[in-house]
């Protein structure tokens, strides 16, 4: 069993080279929360942006085709979906520092 303060003074990674064992990390329940919440305010201006985009450019351009609209929709919902996916696995990826 590694101590409070060994495991205070090494990186995870250290950690994982001293023990021979991968450290699994939790989440908290607050944080998760607040990345949610940051997911679906990032997805609901991504696709009215997107929306409005399509909008504009199918008056303006494409002779009131629809094409544009879910185009403009889909870039924007599929833009948040990669950053929301990006945010929650980030608790998850180890994070080299960089030496002074």
């Amino acid at each position: 069993m590694i101590s409070d303060s060994t495991r205070m003074q090494h990186s995870p990674a250290e950690l994982t080279r001293l023990t021979g064992h991968k450290l699994m990390f939790s989440m908290s329940e607050k944080e998760l929360g607040k990345k949610w919440d940051r997911c679906l305010a990032d997805g609901a201006i991504k696709l009215g942006t997107g929306l409005g985009l399509g909008i504009v450019l199918s008056v303006i351009f494409f002779k009131r085709h629809t094409w544009p609209i879910a185009f403009g929709s889909g870039a924007g919902l599929g833009m948040a979906y990669a950053n929301c996916q990006n945010d929650l696995r980030s608790h998850y990826l180890l994070h080299r520092r960089e030496k002074e």
